[in-house]
């Protein structure tokens, strides 16, 4: 597979420099991006993380913010589209559905803040899951609008900062991402 990960959150970034690690070691390919933020690009130094850095996003007093979006997605879709990706990874970054809704990219995003309703993009996606800390009851996500046939539970925990020395749950979450795209029917590498 070719998976796609785009980082919006600098506090990610150890978390996916080992996702990524454990996945190459699998044989897949993969494309990070990130936005251009200062606090990013340390981090990603820092982790010595291969990123190509699109425009960072920002508002003035809230204003102007989703169409920052718009645009990012929008210079996200140029620099992917001719990338042969076969599966978007998130972990909540907010111009990533949309590339996928455009490009068909199937998506699996990695659900931090469970109790956050679902945007309502992700019910427009060709290709749309969720993977969740098996910590979580099925009953909170059914709340909170997700449905559970889109759902795979990986073992461990549900803070992402916790998740990045557990290589055990790193390549449970690897598993699982296979498991979503036998799903979804992604050739594997």
């Amino acid at each position: 597979m070719h998976i796609w990960i785009d980082i919006d959150n600098h506090k990610h970034v150890p978390f996916i420099k080992a996702l990524v690690t454990e996945l190459k070691e699998k044989g897949h390919n993969v494309t990070v991006t990130a936005e251009d933020r200062a606090e990013i690009k340390q981090a990603i130094n820092k982790f010595s993380l291969e990123t190509k850095l699109i425009v960072s996003t920002f508002s003035i007093f809230g204003m102007f913010e989703e169409q920052i979006i718009i645009i990012r997605a929008h210079l996200l879709s140029d620099y992917i589209k001719d990338k042969n990706i076969t599966l978007a990874f998130s972990l909540g970054s907010r111009p990533i559905p949309r590339v996928c809704l455009e490009l068909k990219i199937p998506i699996i995003s990695l659900l931090e803040d469970y109790k956050q309703k679902i945007h309502w993009i992700y019910h427009t996606l060709y290709n749309s899951f969720f993977l969740i800390s098996d910590t979580i009851p099925d009953s909170l996500m059914i709340e909170q609008g997700y449905d559970i046939n889109l759902i795979a539970k990986y073992k461990g925990n549900s803070r992402l900062e916790n998740l990045e020395h557990d290589i055990k749950a790193i390549k449970n979450i690897i598993d699982q991402m296979s498991y979503l795209s036998g799903k979804m029917n992604i050739a594997q590498a």
